[in-house]
């Protein structure tokens, strides 16, 4: 196959740092200790001697971070994109002293090029030093979601939905590495990923952002996100806390009624992992929790990010978060008291995103009224500063533009590797996949066959996907088929049901490509995700020709179908590479592995869907959690089981019992009772043609807590049911 083999366990809910805590002192490991502690109190001597030398001017401008179309193109359309713009310049960065710019999505330098980029973050961070009093260097942050998705030319890696299908936390972390190093590249430290959220409602325009419904798979692969930015020197960005991903029906900026006890079972755990994980900051949930927004809840902003969890960073709001307290949420009756709600709830720094002006004049009015106090403004800008000063950007000499090309940004290799682990095959029928050499004729058709958005989504290029721009390099999934198919198997392309109907008479198989057309946010907010007409039409025709029918989807989300294909390929949004990964996977020169993050339902009347929940004994959706088939056959035995302390020891044998080798996914579940059962630990294996491999998996008491938690989500104990497969054993947890 197309990767060596390996093994990959997944220790869920312990992060790097405590697996490290569990292993004999190394050599030098007092001196390190002592060395950080020293490190630790000078930064924190230098944040404190630099706020008793601020005005409050200058304080307020770090509590501020403004998008950088703003100081660009002409001075009088604050969306028009160009050159950066001297006037606008002095005001943003001189006369209120912004600690932060961010590049929102689609707010790129013309044109846009990585040399470009570069040039443009190294003016705006140049100019910022040189009208600083105190020399207090600028913080650039971007949404560099999937890749440094925002740069014409870069490699774009497959969306978080897809990443969770692969259940590889080690690939992740890569994914996570060369993101940061890309960004570096072009001048940007800080980046606003990734997602910890939960996929819990597909109607949800962000769903795609999410690794799925699933907490434990969640957490270990947002704290391999996590870990692999940090090494490559990046600043990451747990999103968004919390429970936004559980808005009642799916709606974006919505209400969360979720009662607490619930959230802390399933939502809270990834937003821990992230944390212990080292994330330096955390953006703020866009919607509300029981009617009170969460930029305006210290509940969640103080007492439980701060107290509970013991994040010590910064604290960020989304895009014009903060205004949308009193014109979305209604909660404040005007601009200046949301500004108050929110700084005194614990946001440290506003996304304004473009009138700085407005919110530094109110908030100083705030402070002179004493409605916000002086310590709660040095907290804010003191987590600001020390996030500099560990950044290493008060030492660092001013930047000098480099080199930089697209070699940076590119990592074909990697993102072939996590779109061939994505592919969740969910129907063969008659074996029809991987398909035959023997297959004279094979007809393609669909509306995502032959365009290159609908492989890469949301969050590339513009907010919004592509739009009117290109992207060059990338393969649609109808020229992979024609660079991949055999001489000796004939390629047509139908454009419509009429065509598809007269070439299906004499073609061995038919190849439908659909999904959606690309979308962010609540612009991709749905009542009912399902095919549009069109598509459904075209699958109705391709099943009348009464040949069989391969359905590859390419989507952020389930999509109701209106029947079953023979074959039924979920690709997601993988990417760059996704093309070649789909025609690799379909020809049978990669084997899929990808399984389900996400419940798959048969209709919207049954959303939300997921299988955690206690409502499981109405579970009953069309592909459940986890599923995904191979082109081998895998089988389990010798299923042992102990717990030692708070950590639960499982070992098993694992079998490649088929004919091909293949990566596998061996997902252990626990369940309590019946019905509800809960993921509790997984393990990637590949295995040869006959092949058995034990493997260990050792995970924590606390990522059963869906199924047995009090009122705080903290894990309580009892009889659990292990189960892999059809193999199962009975274990009392304490």
């Amino acid at each position: 196959m197309y990767r060596t083999a390996f093994l990959t366990v997944a220790l869920l809910g312990i992060t790097f740092a405590q697996i490290s805590a569990q292993t004999p002192l190394e050599k030098g490991t007092h001196t390190n200790l002592q060395n950080n502690l020293q490190n630790e109190a000078q930064i924190e001597a230098r944040v404190q001697d630099l706020l008793s030398k601020m005005t409050l001017p200058e304080k307020i401008g770090q509590m501020i971070q403004i998008d950088v179309l703003r100081m660009m193109g002409d001075p009088s359309n604050e969306w028009d994109r160009g050159p950066l713009e001297a006037s606008w310049m002095k005001i943003v960065l001189d006369d209120y002293q912004v600690g932060s710019i961010l590049s929102g999505g689609g707010a790129a330098p013309v044109p846009n090029t990585p040399a470009n980029w570069l040039e443009m973050t190294q003016k705006v961070k140049n100019y910022a030093l040189e009208h600083s009093r105190l020399k207090i260097p600028l913080l650039y942050g971007v949404d560099a979601v999937h890749g440094h998705n925002n740069v014409q030319g870069a490699t774009f890696y497959p969306h978080n939905i897809g990443l969770g299908a692969t259940f590889d936390p080690q690939l992740v972390g890569e994914l996570g590495r060369q993101t940061a190093l890309a960004v570096r590249s072009t001048g940007i430290l800080w980046n606003f990923a990734p997602v910890a959220d939960l996929g819990r409602d597909p109607r949800w325009g962000r769903f795609y952002e999410t690794f799925g419904e699933d907490p434990v798979l969640t957490s270990s692969l947002v704290t391999g996100q996590i870990k692999g930015q940090l090494e490559g020197g990046g600043i990451a960005t747990i999103k968004h806390f919390y429970g936004y991903g559980s808005a009642l029906n799916g709606v974006d900026r919505g209400d969360t009624p979720l009662e607490d006890a619930v959230l802390r079972r399933y939502d809270l755990p990834a937003y821990r992992a992230a944390v212990q994980a080292g994330a330096q900051t955390v953006m703020v949930n866009s919607g509300s929790v029981r009617g009170v927004p969460a930029h305006a809840s210290s509940e969640i902003l103080q007492t439980l990010l701060r107290q509970e969890l013991g994040f010590k960073g910064v604290v960020l709001s989304d895009w014009e978060d903060v205004l949308k307290i009193q014109t979305v949420h209604r909660f404040a009756s005007t601009y200046k008291e949301a500004i108050k709600l929110s700084v005194n709830s614990g946001v440290d720094v506003a996304m304004i995103p473009h009138d700085a002006a407005t919110y530094a004049r109110l908030l100083t009015e705030l402070v002179q009224e004493g409605a916000v106090s002086q310590k709660r403004i040095d907290q804010a800008v003191g987590n600001m500063l020390r996030l500099k000063l560990e950044a290493g950007l008060f030492d660092a000499p001013a930047p000098k533009v480099a080199n930089v090309s697209l070699d940076n940004l590119k990592n074909p290799a990697l993102a072939k590797r996590a779109a061939l682990e994505s592919m969740t095959l969910l129907e063969n029928t008659n074996h029809i996949l991987p398909l035959k050499t023997s297959f004279k004729k094979l007809t393609v058709a669909g509306d995502s066959a032959d365009v290159v958005d609908r492989l890469l989504g949301g969050w590339s290029i513009n907010w919004q996907g592509l739009g009117n721009d290109q992207v060059s390099g990338v393969n649609t999934v109808w020229q992979a088929l024609q660079n991949q198919t055999p001489k000796t198997t004939r390629l047509v392309l139908a454009t419509n049901a009429l065509e598809l109907k007269t070439e299906a008479a004499s073609s061995d198989a038919l190849i439908l490509v659909l999904g959606e057309k690309p979308y962010a946010e609540g612009q991709g907010d749905t009542a009912n995700p399902t095919l549009n007409s069109a598509q459904s039409e075209l699958l109705k025709a391709a099943k009348a020709s009464k040949k069989p029918v391969v359905l590859v989807l390419l989507a952020g989300r389930p999509l109701i179908l209106p029947e079953l294909p023979s074959a039924l390929l979920m690709a997601y949004l993988p990417g760059s590479m996704g093309a070649e990964a789909i025609a690799e996977t379909l020809w049978g020169r990669a084997n899929p592995s990808g399984r389900l993050p996400f419940s798959y339902p048969k209709s919207s009347d049954q959303l939300p869907m997921n299988y955690n929940r206690a409502n499981a004994s109405t579970y009953a959706p069309l592909y459940p959690f986890g599923t995904g088939l191979s082109y081998t056959t895998f089988g389990y035995s010798q299923l042992k089981a102990q717990q030692i302390g708070s950590t639960i020891s499982v070992s098993l044998e694992v079998k490649n019992t088929g004919k091909l080798e293949g990566d596998h996914i061996v997902q252990l579940y626990a369940a309590k009772g019946s019905t509800q059962r809960q993921l509790a630990a997984f393990a990637r294996v590949n295995l040869k043609p006959g092949q058995s491999k034990t493997i260990t998996l050792a995970f924590p008491t606390s990522n059963l807590a869906t199924l047995s938690s009090d009122a705080k989500g903290q894990f309580v104990g009892g009889i659990f049911s292990l189960s892999v497969g059809d193999v199962k054993m009975d274990l009392a947890l304490k």
